[in-house]
């Protein structure tokens, strides 16, 4: 509950025990940190006590939106590194991917990204969540039919069975640039003149 005012106390706190939740009153701001931190506790049991089901691969992905990302800022070496044809053929494959992700990402675009986020768990504890953002562009060139053969393709569905990405994915309604049934009304008083 949250406020100075406690109404129905003791009704919220019997919902909450009877559903295995957790109900605390918070007053002001000052407590918020503070019970937050037991609730936390309380949220990670079912997935602490249900750890060892819990594999790797496990991943949540959420639907897509759209997110303003950046290109992370170029590499410098302070040492020259030794060549060798091992290093190089190694440096040649980080170029590459480089190049790749350089040509995958629009810098400082806003782009249909997804989240794919997975659970961090040490002990049977719940200790947070480790998440990275994707564009839905970088998934759509890793996806490329040359992979799985030429009359195949990939596509994406998330959890709600919302299509991430199809290639024949188009939009139904072709959006105009201008708008010609816009109404506009402008209100001022009756003082006020026109020329």
């Amino acid at each position: 509950m949250i406020g100075e005012e406690a109404i129905d106390f003791e009704q919220v706190k019997t919902m909450a025990c009877s559903n295995r939740g957790y109900m605390v009153h918070v007053q002001n701001m000052a407590d918020v940190e503070d019970k937050v931190q037991h609730y936390i506790r309380t949220m990670s049991r079912p997935i602490g006590q249900n750890a060892a089901d819990i594999q790797v691969d496990d991943a949540l992905w959420s639907g897509v939106y759209r997110e303003r990302l950046y290109l992370p800022r170029p590499e410098t070496f302070a040492e020259p590194v030794p060549i060798t044809n091992q290093s190089y053929a190694i440096m040649n494959k980080m170029a590459a991917r480089r190049k790749i992700r350089l040509e995958k990402t629009e810098a400082r675009g806003r782009m249909f990204v997804t989240t794919v986020s997975f659970p961090v768990i040490v002990n049977r504890t719940f200790m947070g969540v480790a998440a990275v953002n994707t564009p839905l562009t970088e998934l759509n060139q890793q996806a490329h039919p040359s992979n799985i053969g030429g009359r195949s393709y990939f596509f994406m569905l998330d959890q709600n069975g919302f299509i991430m990405f199809h290639p024949q994915l188009r939009p139904i309604v072709r959006f105009e640039q201008m708008f010609s049934n816009a109404s506009i009304y402008l209100l001022c008083p009756q003082s006020v003149k026109f020329h």
